[in-house]
């Protein structure tokens, strides 16, 4: 009997101790905050009055704090946002006194999350606004089916904003961190996932992938098996990495796909995960030295870079890809075709430079027959399937393209005479410098051209950037 009396004493004692430390809380509202109290009050005043007065059963009240459900304006620090919400959040929970359960989510697609689905109320924002130091916040309740409440709830403002929480800058994030939130965004989308195809990241500055777009992709593919799989059945997610063009999306099946910027100290990512109910995205910025490898640039790679930066509009717009898609990532021993078009009927002269320094023209051939022009209107697939071979390394493919068969002042220039270009030992092959000579003959004769960069890998290794 002792004990017993004893157990309920804590038991009151706790709860007297938690309601006097939530009202602390919640009296602590003269900060700079102004009328976040009064907001937090009068939106669970007003859900309890009209979930009571609704056909509810005694169900007690879900609300889904949104606040970034209409938009995500980019007006004050991400680390603000999160110390402003969260302080908000705590208002909520003070004043519903556990008769309303208070979930969040920051996702801008949260339309698209089970939870939304299962919430009675979504809390909004309608309206922020920045007046010198001043923000100006307006919330709106509504219900999952987006009619809106009767509910005034008055603007709070936020004082004497520093320049630390007006700065709309990236927060920066380490590699770990920045997979975490990215899989943890995705799941919440993807709640129906069974299958996900993915490919590794794109660079939006050197067309070339290095250990960090294959670190990432690798991590965050992990990261999603991970929260989906089914201890109890052990049923895992399927992944897929596909190449090339985008496949069909079924029930349950997902892509993700990305690109990734370069700077000096951070890198940023953006990701998109698509779905059969539309897409979701992701952007963070990475530091630069959570990636655990080292910069590295070489001579010849800053060469490839600009090569393959350096494409010209001429007579024809000529565009080039690969049956594995633009910029691949290919394998060893992995076979992949190269395909043109153009705009106008031309002439096409195609150079394959190569990770160890050698260049190959493989269009047209020293072996090829065909004497033909492109003709418009669609991509055409070369003759010759490729495979890849080692080392891995960065590889570009430059083409140019032409109004006429400039086939015999090629001959002339370069293949006939005491001095041509082909190797004596490798009748096939250029030197760089040599081939330096035939891209400014093209360029002399105002050719189009076009390039596109491949990144030849061994599974086990990744390669430095």
């Amino acid at each position: 009997m002792a004990q017993i009396l004893v157990s309920v004493f804590l038991m009151l004692s706790l709860l007297f101790i938690g309601k006097h430390a939530a009202a602390g809380e919640l009296n602590n509202c003269k900060d700079r905050f102004i009328g976040i109290c009064d907001a937090a009050e009068s939106i669970v005043r007003n859900i309890l009055k009209y979930h009571h007065g609704a056909d509810n059963s005694g169900k007690r009240a879900i609300l889904l704090f949104a606040p970034y459900e209409h938009k995500k304006p980019d007006l004050i620090a991400e680390s603000f946002k999160d110390e402003l919400f969260a302080k908000f959040r705590e208002k909520l929970i003070g004043y519903s006194d556990y008769r309303v359960d208070v979930t969040t989510s920051y996702n801008q697609n949260v339309r698209n999350e089970k939870r939304f689905s299962s919430s009675d109320y979504i809390l909004g924002i309608r309206n922020w606004s920045v007046s010198g130091t001043d923000l100006k916040i307006t919330f709106e309740v509504t219900l999952n089916d987006s009619s809106r409440l009767d509910i005034v709830v008055k603007p709070i403002t936020i004082t004497n904003l520093t320049l630390d929480e007006k700065d709309t800058s990236s927060p920066l994030l380490s590699m770990e961190d920045a997979t975490t939130k990215a899989a943890e965004q995705f799941y919440n989308f993807g709640h129906d996932m069974r299958a996900l195809y993915w490919n590794y990241l794109n660079s939006a500055d050197h067309h070339f992938l290095t250990c960090l777009e294959r670190n990432f992709m690798d991590d965050l593919i992990r990261k999603l098996q991970n929260r989906y799989t089914n201890l109890l059945t052990n049923k895992k997610l399927k992944t897929k990495r596909y190449k090339g063009k985008l496949p069909k999306l079924g029930a349950g099946d997902y892509a993700v796909q990305g690109h990734s910027q370069f700077s000096s100290t951070k890198t940023r990512i953006h990701l998109k995960l698509t779905g059969p109910k539309g897409d979701d995205s992701w952007s963070g910025s990475v530091k630069r030295p959570s990636m655990g490898t080292p910069i590295h640039k070489t001579k010849y790679k800053r060469y490839l870079e600009a090569l393959r930066n350096r494409d010209n509009k001429g007579e024809t717009d000529l565009k080039l890809t690969t049956s594995v898609g633009e910029n691949p990532t290919i394998s060893i021993k992995e076979e992949w075709g190269l395909q043109a078009s153009v705009s106008k009927e031309a002439w096409l002269y195609c150079y394959y430079f190569q990770s160890d320094k050698i260049v190959k023209p493989i269009f047209p051939s020293p072996n090829h027959k065909e004497k033909s022009p492109l003709a418009t209107g669609r991509f055409h697939l070369f003759p010759t399937t490729y495979i890849a071979e080692p080392p891995q390394g960065f590889e570009v493919i430059k083409c140019f393209a032409t109004g006429k068969n400039l086939d015999s002042e090629l001959k002339t220039h370069f293949w006939d005479g005491p001095n041509p270009l082909w190797h004596k030992t490798s009748p096939h092959e250029l030197t760089i410098e040599r081939a330096n000579r035939i891209l400014n003959f093209f360029r002399d004769r105002h050719a189009s051209e076009a390039s596109i960069g491949l990144t030849i890998i061994r599974k086990s290794k990744c390669l430095a950037y």
